[in-house]
């Protein structure tokens, strides 16, 4: 949940959605989640913190849940798995990017 402490990293088999609690009780959509996604990919990295977002199911849903040590082991071990990984966040970041700039310079009538 948003604001507990980061560390698992999950798949996910069914569709969910990532959210962000906002002021005044509001929340946001970030992504909808396919089969075969990450959550929780930021507790890979070196400084574990809070967590950004919450991932909610919107159907019935199967999440992995992955200890932080393990992602970290099998990325270094398993590099076809480091190569999926690695492609999965360049393609979100690329999603991302794709929809900032969508918000930036398209109004809300044009979306």
């Amino acid at each position: 949940m948003q604001g507990d402490v980061t560390n698992p990293c999950s798949i996910f088999k069914k569709v969910a959605r990532n959210s962000r609690s906002l002021n005044a009780g509001k929340e946001a959509t970030i992504t909808l989640l396919t089969p075969g996604e990450f959550i929780g990919e930021e507790a890979v990295g070196a400084i574990v913190g809070k967590r950004m977002a919450t991932a909610i199911a919107i159907t019935a849903c199967t999440a992995l849940k992955i200890d932080r040590t393990e992602m970290i082991r099998v990325i270094h071990e398993e590099h076809a798995f480091s190569d999926l990984f690695l492609a999965f966040l360049l393609a979100r970041s690329m999603r991302t990017q794709a929809d900032l700039v969508d918000q930036l310079f398209n109004s809300s009538e044009k979306r």
